[in-house]
């Protein structure tokens, strides 16, 4: 059902988040609301802010809320609503200070560093799947073979999790983001709440393995984290499952897609795979966020664009339409493959920014440059179709077809590191010391 959009003294057409065109391209929408009604009640009572300077303030502001997010009557399932109580996302400092500081240590650059060459294996291994399913059948899908595979396979890889788990892994985490969409419907949070109750039952038990016999993985972390209470500890895992696998998958497939869309954009990147892959990822993450919006409540009053929001409302800041903005990016409706201004808000801001973002953005660098590599020809073979949700955003399907490249060559990354290359420079990563490109919400 379309949310209406209140008499705003504008005409502003009505907001249809079920709207297949809206997820095919939000751009025009998004256009409309920067430069006609920057900050828009709904009818429901939601405000959304589009305008990049606005949500960029309001990320950083201490007069909006996370801590609300997720508790609302009429909200997703209960059970979401309690596991929202206890997560880093959704809470502020100085809770979120407490439970974020137990975890953060395992996102800095030297644990990214090494987690390198377990990304390039994954990489390399779900690259021969695609290449077996091309011989075989000359199409595949990219979403199933290697997009929605990879984040899984590193998630299982970081937090310590049987990669026999992986099919449940995905079906409960597709769930839950479907049921945290702010306009899924009933069905989808309960779905969304059942999921929770799966996925609950399966990390219960391995956090207690953990408690007992801690090993060097994200579940041993939160599971002997003294800073944590045990729901903390419970919880904030099923967050790390779930925040890592799906929109991770959604920034793979959007990228691949659009690239094999935009005429000369593969080939630019496959001329140059390592020198591209990370730059390229970048503007992808800025022209299809896989999060479009982000969302807070009002503490406060506050003010935007001259339109006063009273406390106690929520908040959607739309990342995606900040993404999109042109005070900031020159000609930002046009995906250009070679574009270095790198102010997007993908991965969010403020205290929230995105914990696993260096984790994403490897996942992204890698994935991308040994794709162009082995498969210089690879394009579409069908529609890239976009899954019928807005906030979330990602393709359902990739198909594609290709010639494959030789499976190694003696150009390819060495998983051993004795290339003497750093696994920051094979991933096109900054190096110590270069300024990080800007960060996703945890």
């Amino acid at each position: 059902m379309p949310t209406l959009i209140r008499d705003a003294g504008v005409d502003v057409p009505a907001f249809d988040p079920t709207d297949p065109a809206l997820h095919r391209d939000p751009g025009p929408l998004y256009r409309y609301l920067r430069e006609r009604a920057p900050a828009l009640e709904l009818a429901d009572g939601t405000w959304i802010v589009t305008r990049h300077a606005d949500v960029a303030r309001l990320l950083r502001s201490r007069a909006i809320s996370s801590a609300q997010i997720g508790g609302d009557p009429g909200g997703p399932a209960a059970t979401l609503a309690e596991n929202g109580k206890h997560l880093i996302l959704a809470s502020d400092p100085p809770v979120h200070t407490r439970r974020r500081g137990a975890v953060a240590h395992r996102f800095t650059s030297h644990p990214v560093e090494a987690l390198a060459p377990v990304v390039e294996a994954h990489v390399a291994h779900r690259l021969d799947d695609l290449a077996a399913a091309l011989d075989r059948d000359g199409r595949a899908d990219l979403v199933e073979v290697v997009c929605g595979r990879i984040p899984m396979d590193t998630l299982c890889s970081l937090l310590g999790l049987p990669p026999e788990a992986a099919p449940d892994l995905r079906r409960w985490t597709t769930a839950l983001v479907d049921g945290l969409d702010p306009w899924a419907d009933g069905a989808a949070a309960d779905r969304a709440g059942a999921a929770l109750d799966e996925v609950v039952a399966f990390l219960a038990p391995q956090l207690a393995a953990r408690r007992a016999v801690p090993r060097d993985d994200l579940v041993s972390v939160l599971a002997t984290a003294p800073d944590l209470t045990p729901d903390e500890q419970l919880h904030n895992t099923v967050l790390f499952l779930n925040a890592g696998l799906d929109t991770s998958g959604d920034l793979l497939a959007n990228a691949v897609a659009r690239l094999l869309e935009t005429p000369g954009a593969w080939a630019h990147l496959a001329a140059d795979p390592a020198g591209r892959a990370a730059a390229v990822g970048e503007e992808v993450a800025r022209y299809d966020s896989p999060v479009q919006f982000s969302m807070r409540r009002t503490v406060d009053p506050v003010e935007v664009a001259g339109t006063g929001v009273p406390a106690g409302r929520p908040l959607l800041l739309g990342l995606g339409a900040a993404n999109r903005d042109p005070e900031v990016f020159d000609d930002p409706d046009v995906f250009a493959v070679d574009r270095a201004d790198r102010r997007h808000l993908a991965f969010g801001g403020g205290a929230h920014l995105c914990l696993g973002a260096p984790v994403a953005r490897l996942e992204a660098a890698v994935t991308l440059r040994e794709l162009a590599r082995r498969f210089p020809t690879l394009h579409l073979a069908g529609e890239a179709a976009w899954r019928p949700r807005l906030a979330f955003r990602g393709r359902a399907v990739v198909p594609v077809a290709a010639t494959a490249s030789p499976r190694s060559s003696p150009s390819a990354a060495r998983l051993d590191g004795s290339s003497g290359v750093s696994p920051r420079r094979r991933s096109g990563l900054p190096g110590r010391g270069e300024p990080p490109a800007p960060g996703r919400c945890a």
